[in-house]
């Protein structure tokens, strides 16, 4: 039987009908997806533009309570956002007033110059605006894993030894350079690798968690990975 993870976006979304919860609901929400909407609209917009027109979706999206309308049936919250984007930026008039940074609402993240410049860096090579979303979401989903188990580590006193193993993570590296990392760790290298070892199944249950965190269900799991396994192998 598949293991069953709790929903936390969608408990989030559920989160924005209690006025108590509100703010801080919405606030977690806009700083989990600013960056795919922003990666979406620098493909079609200056990046000043694009910076504006976040802000006055994510406004749009408070103001007309769009996040407590999407239906957690339909599944996945990339489809849903990607859709209500699209739709807001097809009854976006031209007369209607910007809401310019520093703003009525201000998005979590925005502020974060390296993610911006991250985030435009995507919709730079992207072949579409649509494309751009999918691998900023991608890029979404591997951070987040990664600032979760660097969480993990920090919160019983092992920061050093995750930045010491990070780098044999993901992929092939050179295991010549590990015995000098696991003396600066202050561990032999047999250690090293078993800790390695560890990490790598610990991050492959970590990402699973992230990407179930945005489905209703897990029985959408296959169907998620193989789009976002898409997604990667896509040629920039």
């Amino acid at each position: 039987m598949a293991l069953a993870f709790p929903s936390t976006q969608w408990t989030l979304v559920r989160k924005l009908a209690d006025p108590q919860t509100r703010e801080d609901a919405f606030q977690a929400l806009c700083k989990k997806y600013w960056g795919p909407v922003y990666a979406f609209l620098c493909q079609r917009y200056q990046s000043a533009d694009a910076e504006d027109i976040t802000q006055e979706f994510f406004f749009t999206v408070m103001k007309q309570e769009l996040f407590q309308r999407a239906d957690s049936t339909e599944g996945k919250l990339r489809s849903w956002l990607l859709k209500s984007l699209n739709y807001c930026l097809a009854n976006r008039s031209r007369s209607q007033n910007s809401v310019k940074r520093g703003g009525r609402v201000k998005i979590v993240g925005l502020q974060d110059e390296g993610l911006r410049m991250e985030m435009q860096g995507i919709a730079a090579v992207a072949t579409s605006p649509t494309d751009a979303f999918d691998k900023a979401w991608l890029n979404n989903i591997l951070h987040n894993t990664l600032e979760a188990l660097s969480k993990q580590y920090r919160d019983t006193g092992k920061e050093r030894l995750f930045e010491a193993l990070q780098p044999w993570l993901i992929g092939d590296q050179d295991e010549s350079s590990q015995a000098e990392a696991a003396v600066n760790c202050g561990i032999g290298l047999a250690n090293f690798r078993v800790q390695l070892h560890r990490l790598r199944k610990r991050y492959s249950q970590e990402l699973r968690n992230q990407i179930l965190d945005t489905l209703e269900n897990d029985e959408q799991f296959d169907e998620e990975v193989q789009r976002l396994f898409s997604i990667s192998r896509k040629p920039t």
